[in-house]
Formats: C-alpha cells, sequence, structure tokens
C-alpha cells in the first residue's frame, strides 16, 4: 500500500514537473524565446516602477536588441560565458535604470531629470550621501535583496543562448523581423534613443556637472548685491553694540515639532523659549513656502524687493553695508548656498567640515 504524499509537497512537485516540461520539454529554439521573452517580462515589471504609460514599453523595446544576441549560434564556451556576461549586464543596466528612477520619483516627487532633482543631486555632498544611507539602512537593505535575486535570475536566463545552428520556422522569422523593425525605429527616433539607460544617465551627468560648475561663478552676483546694498545707504538706528541673530531652518515639516501640537517632544527648546518670552514669542501657524527645493527656498529667504521696485536686495549684503560684521554659521556646507549667499559673508564656519572655531568667534 503506498502512502499518502502530503498535500503541500505534492503542489511543490507539480510546479516543479510544469517548469521542467515548459524548459526541458521544447526544443533548443523554443527554450531560447522563453528566456528571451522572460527577461523582457521581467524589465517590463521593473520599467513599471520607475517610468509611466508608453515609456514603460518604449524603454523595454530599447533593451530587446540585447537579448536578441541570445539567438545568435555561439559553439565555444568561453565565447558563450562571454555573450552571457554582455547580455545579463545590459539587463541589469535596464533593471537598475528603473529602480533608481523609482527612488528619485518617491524621493522628490519629479521626474529624474527634472531641474528639481537635478540641482538636488548637484547640491548634495558625500557626507549628507552617508547620512542618507545610514537613515534608511534597512530600506536600502530590502531592495538590495530583492535586486540581487533579480539578477541571479537574469544571470540563469542570459545563459540559455544558442549553441547550434537551428533552422528557424516561417512564424519565428516573421516574429523576429517585426521584432528588429520596432527596435530599429526604437533607436532612430532621438527622443525614444534618449531614455536608453546609458545615453539618459551620461546626459544626466553632465547636467548635473554643468549645474555644479555654474555654482562656482557666483562672485558677480555677490558684487551686484553689495552694490545694490549701497544705494540703499541702510545703517544702525541704535546706540551701542547690536547682534542680530537669525535661524534659518530647512526641509522641515511642523507636522513633526511638538511646538505645533506633535505628540512626542521634538522641539523642547522652543517652547521653553516660548514659555520665557510670553507675547514677544510668536507662532506662525499658517505660512507656505514660496519654493520646494533648497536653494530657491534659501534665495526667496535671502532676497526681497523694496516696494514698487524690481531691485533685489540681499539680507547679508545689507548688514555688511549697514556696519555689521557678519557670520555663516551652517551645517548644510553645499556647493550652491555657500557660493551664493555663505561667501558674502565675513566669517564662514561650517560644521560639517569640523574646522578650527576662529579665535575672535570664541572670544565673542
Amino acid at each position: 500500500m503506498s502512502a499518502k504524499i502530503p498535500q503541500e509537497k505534492l503542489k511543490f512537485h507539480l510546479i516543479k514537473r510544469a517548469f521542467n516540461l515548459l524548459i526541458q520539454g521544447t526544443s533548443d529554439s523554443s527554450k531560447i524565446w522563453v528566456s528571451i521573452t522572460f527577461l523582457l517580462v521581467m524589465q517590463i515589471m521593473f520599467a513599471s516602477l520607475g517610468y509611466e504609460g508608453r515609456k514603460i514599453l518604449q524603454v523595454s523595446i530599447l533593451l530587446v536588441p540585447a537579448l536578441l544576441l541570445l539567438l545568435i549560434p555561439v559553439k565555444d564556451s568561453k565565447n558563450n560565458l562571454i555573450r552571457s556576461l554582455l547580455v545579463w549586464a545590459v539587463v541589469i543596466t535596464f533593471l537598475l535604470d528603473s529602480a533608481i528612477r523609482a527612488h528619485l520619483i518617491s524621493l522628490y516627487g519629479a521626474a529624474p531629470d527634472s531641474t528639481m532633482v537635478i540641482s538636488a543631486i548637484a547640491n548634495t555632498n558625500n557626507a549628507e550621501i552617508g547620512s542618507y544611507l545610514a537613515t534608511h539602512i534597512r530600506d536600502f537593505g530590502a531592495s538590495t535583496v530583492i535586486f540581487t535575486i533579480a539578477a541571479g535570475v537574469a544571470f540563469w536566463f542570459s545563459r540559455k543562448g544558442a549553441r547550434e545552428k537551428s533552422k528557424l520556422s516561417k512564424i519565428e522569422i516573421i516574429a523576429l523581423s517585426i521584432i528588429i523593425l520596432i527596435s530599429a525605429v526604437s533607436y532612430l527616433s532621438k527622443p525614444w534613443r534618449k531614455i536608453n539607460p546609458v545615453i539618459f544617465w551620461s546626459n544626466f551627468s553632465k547636467s548635473v556637472m554643468v549645474t555644479k560648475n555654474s555654482w562656482k561663478f557666483y562672485e558677480k552676483e555677490r558684487l551686484a548685491s553689495l552694490n545694490s546694498a549701497k544705494d540703499e545707504r541702510p545703517s544702525i538706528q541704535r546706540d551701542g553694540k547690536s547682534t542680530i541673530v537669525l535661524v534659518i531652518t530647512e526641509s522641515i515639516n511642523r507636522d513633526n515639532m511638538s511646538i505645533y501640537g506633535y505628540k512626542r517632544s521634538t522641539t523642547p527648546k522652543l517652547e521653553n523659549l516660548r514659555r520665557d518670552l510670553g507675547d514677544r514669542f510668536l507662532v506662525i501657524r499658517n505660512s507656505w513656502s514660496t519654493e520646494a527645493t533648497t536653494i530657491p527656498a534659501i534665495d526667496s529667504m535671502l532676497n526681497f524687493s523694496p516696494v514698487d521696485s524690481e531691485k533685489k536686495l540681499n539680507i547679508i549684503a545689507l548688514a555688511k553695508t549697514a556696519g555689521y560684521k557678519t557670520w555663516w554659521i551652517s551645517n548644510h556646507d553645499d556647493i550652491a548656498i555657500s557660493q551664493k549667499h555663505a561667501s558674502m559673508a565675513d566669517v564662514v564656519y561650517m560644521e560639517n567640515n569640523k574646522c578650527q572655531v576662529p579665535d575672535d568667534y570664541a572670544r565673542s
């Protein structure tokens, strides 16, 4: 009398048998088409995370020429391995492209090649990157595991290329002709070709470098701000020493601040200050940012226009012209803000650089 097979084990056995029939029970040519189809479907799934609408199919079609290399017979084992690695590398490039795009879209809510994203990336330094990775280590760890599994599966199918010559059927010839024609059109079309990951990220890197380099030439803008401030002839209207401290916080949401009603005590010092100052401490509950990203937001904070004038005045330039010694103390040592605003101050101290505090700062 035969023993009963457990139901779960039976299901696994049937699935395994069906998969083996799919791969082994077909001709060599069919196996290759199965591999090509599987890799293409994997690409479409990843592309749906980082692309929208027709671009999902467009970027996937750009991968097809690399997949068709699997149809070319390669007898030599070494050359076959090289072919497999080449196809795999291209597939991984496309999958990684979709994954990075999906992350940037979720992070910034904008297309990766938008001005906002390019400016944000150009304005990021290594310390900020390290801090961001450390904060989101769990998310990146899970994503890395998923991507590694996908890469392993892609490599397995990339090794299923043709080894011996085989005659293609009529249907295969027609299908292959249509695929090659569509692929040719995709690479001949410039807008279509531009989303190829290799081309796109090369152009993206150039845009980031151009943006970063453009921020190094703000000296003329700073001089213009100082000249505009001199035209206004600002002066100090009080006797004795005068110290003004302007504190700027950026990229913070009031929903996470206890001074605005958040349950956790996240702003205890501000709440103590409010108790000490009483009516002299003002909490503004309805305010809106004029900009969505760091650089233009800081610009709007430090630059303003007088009534009935298009001239922009910089608050640091006005303070210097009035006779104040100006300091820029920050833990945000990015290129754009340093060149546009911090460099205008008499003394610049960047906390993240761990530099020495100047003697006159220590005495003041």
